[in-house]
């Protein structure tokens, strides 16, 4: 996974944990209820039957206080109104639990009325034996009237206990159906929750191991692109990329390949991790040359193209497997380096793990790649500057003609040693604007000017051909004569640098001209002298 499908699937098993966590906790919210309502229904079902066996019981009580009061006196009619009083209000607590249940509706009323008739019929028998009419008491009592009420009461409410304890049972029934659910759902929310966890721990480390891969693929190439900013030796920086890419990335060792005669490829640098023995594989890759048809490093100079192979002991074209596979190592890749379409050679690493193609590291490297092709190309150019420059020197140095060169602001810039003997060292440390007057002549007595010296004219734009000067220095006391021709320098783009002036010394063609000269001066003399006497003798 790349970082941005990693985080887009964090992102997305997020959003179904979520709606797995409201989807489950909904329903568990519903079985809560459901599970509350039936626990209620279950309490009331006991409440119920509860108060409907006390309720019995105390008609019993009613029962057996109403012939004690009648036969054997007035002293038992507290307790005879009070078993009364309960049973009054038991019913009417009857009543009130099953008043919202339809199905008891006929019942309850039935009870309620006959425990209104039954409270009619006690408060008729205890007037009557308060009046001392005890025969119509017990004829009352003997007729059976209440004990027919007591026992409609009691018929009503064994009906209402039998049917109770069955709907008991099917909410107990349910209550349990609910419970068992219910903890059926709580655990397939533990092991829900707990696959997620782990998910989540496995998915959170996928991501650490990402965002630090990602950060080592982006120290690796700040400190790749700060050693080629560096410009050090060609040989030592490769070797530093290769490190830093091994340490940084996890690679066990790296090469570099540059082109090689008859189409072959030469290591130029190897490199491994000290803890990795390596030293043979070292020895033998220090300068060797392989084809390029066959092999990975090949491969990837011919088609201009990252190459990947997971696994070198499984690739059967990968000529040089014995080699790698023998020290362990497994995967590989190369990387052409490249500089304004050409390629300059090939990287290529090592790994003693089985590793599948990484994209983000190929396209890391491709931009490396260029970045390497560049700094090779410019170190090139530097090489190639300065065999040019010291080809020049000795060229300069070797020549028996002065050379100087001065900047567009008449400061000179180079020169040879010619120049130094010819124009002595102090006059080449100045500007060519500052030379001293009255060192340098165009005739015998004619000065100089330094706006009229060739090199300034030179970079004033103005060329000058094979111009005579005689000068004097601290080394030609009694002077010199040059021939000088200077020329404006120029860029490619025909803007002034500078100017340059070559002078050759020559005194020696000077000192031969004077003598030609004196020469002619004399025979002329001497043939002029015995005329002059031949015409004063002949008067």
């Amino acid at each position: 996974f790349s970082g941005l499908q990693l985080q887009n699937s964090l992102v997305a098993l997020g959003m179904v944990a979520i709606l797995l966590v409201v989807v489950a906790g909904f329903v568990s919210y519903q079985q809560a209820l459901r599970l509350v309502e039936s626990g209620a229904k279950v309490a009331a079902s006991q409440a119920l039957l509860s108060a409907l066996e006390i309720a019995e019981a105390e008609i019993t009580d009613v029962e057996a206080f109403q012939r004690g009061f009648v036969i054997v006196n007035v002293d038992t009619l507290l307790p005879y109104r009070q078993a009364l009083v309960k049973i009054k209000e038991q019913i009417a607590k009857i009543d009130a639990l099953i008043a919202k249940n339809k199905r008891y509706e006929d019942a309850a009323a039935r009870l309620v009325e006959d425990t209104d008739k039954q409270m009619a019929f006690a408060e008729k028998v205890i007037l009557a034996r308060s009046s001392n009419r005890i025969n119509e008491a017990l004829e009352e009592i003997e007729a059976g009237r209440g004990n027919r009420f007591t026992e409609k009461i009691r018929g009503t409410i064994q009906v209402l206990r039998q049917q109770e304890k069955l709907v008991l049972i099917a909410r107990t029934e349910s209550l349990n159906e609910l419970s068992a659910g219910m903890t059926v759902t709580v655990v397939l929310l533990g092991v829900l929750a707990l696959g997620f966890l782990l998910l989540l721990l496995v998915a959170s480390n996928l991501y650490v191991q990402e965002r630090r891969r990602i950060e080592n693929l982006t120290s690796a190439q700040h400190e790749i692109s700060q050693c080629l900013a560096e410009s050090g030796d060609l040989n030592h920086t490769i070797a530093r990329i290769v490190q830093i890419t091994c340490e940084r990335l996890e690679w066990d060792a790296g090469s570099f390949w540059e082109a090689a005669p008859d189409s072959a490829l030469r290591c130029l640098v190897f490199w491994h991790k000290p803890q990795v023995d390596l030293q043979s594989l070292a020895l033998e890759n220090n300068g060797r040359v392989v084809p390029r048809e066959g092999t990975l490093v090949g491969k990837a100079w011919s088609e201009c193209r990252p190459v990947w192979v997971a696994d070198v002991s499984c690739d059967e074209t990968f000529q040089r497997s014995n080699l790698v596979v023998k020290p362990g190592l497994r995967a590989t890749f190369g990387v052409p380096v490249i500089a304004d379409g050409t390629i300059c050679g090939v990287i290529e690493f090592f790994s003693r793990q089985v590793r599948s193609a990484d994209e983000s590291i190929l396209e890391i490297f491709k931009s490396i790649g260029n970045q390497l092709g560049q700094f090779m190309q410019r170190k090139y150019q530097q090489r190639e500057w300065q065999v040019n420059q010291a080809r020049l020197n000795a060229i300069l140095v070797n020549m028996a003609e002065a050379v100087v060169v001065a900047d567009k602001g008449g400061s000179i810039i180079q020169h040879n040693p010619a120049a130094v003997e010819m124009l002595g060292g102090r006059l080449l440390c100045k500007p060519v604007q500052d030379w001293v007057e009255n060192s340098i002549y165009r005739a015998e007595n004619e000065v100089c000017p330094p706006e009229d010296l060739p090199l300034m004219r030179a970079v004033n734009q103005e060329s000058v051909d094979e111009e005579e000067f005689l000068g004097y220095n601290e080394t030609h006391k009694s002077g010199l004569w040059v021939s000088a021709t200077a020329r404006p320098v120029r860029d490619a783009e025909g803007d002034l640098l500078g100017g340059v002036m070559v002078l050759r010394d020559t005194s020696e063609r000077k000192e031969a001209e004077l003598r030609v000269s004196e020469f002619y001066s004399m025979v002329s003399h001497e043939l002029r002298t015995p005329l002059t006497s031949i015409r004063a003798s002949l008067g």
